[in-house]
């Protein structure tokens, strides 16, 4: 992903073989726009290192059964620039990032039935 200097936008679906994404993901400087969807055996945990460099405005997280928090490397690629944010059907997320609710770029979050949430997060 390294030769990628360009990506805005990046979508992986269905791919239910998919276990980890590259670390080389945390250096898409451009990227903006993340859609990860129906992969059910994704962990999205990444090894730490360098912090993400890229500046989201748009998360999207679909069907993903092993999230259960939110890792720290996406976490620092959004705090400051996430303007959407989707999660659906993520059985087993149980707590959302603490920055959250300090996002003042933040205009659009919706939650579909992710049913191990806690509600008193929201």
């Amino acid at each position: 992903m390294l030769g990628l200097k360009k990506l805005r936008r990046l979508a992986v679906s269905s791919c239910r073989s998919l276990i980890s994404l590259p670390q080389s993901i945390k250096c898409l400087t451009t990227l903006d726009s993340l859609c990860i969807e129906d992969c059910k055996n994704l962990d999205l945990r990444i090894e730490e290192g360098e912090d993400a460099q890229f500046s989201l405005h748009k998360l999207e997280l679909r069907e993903l059964p092993k999230l259960v928090d939110f890792p720290q490397w996406l976490i620092r690629g959004f705090t400051n620039t996430l303007k959407v944010l989707e999660v659906a059907y993520c059985d087993n997320l149980r707590e959302l990032p603490n920055c959250l609710q300090n996002m003042a770029s933040l205009q659009e979050l919706r939650f579909i039935d992710c049913t191990k949430l806690n509600n008193n997060l929201l």
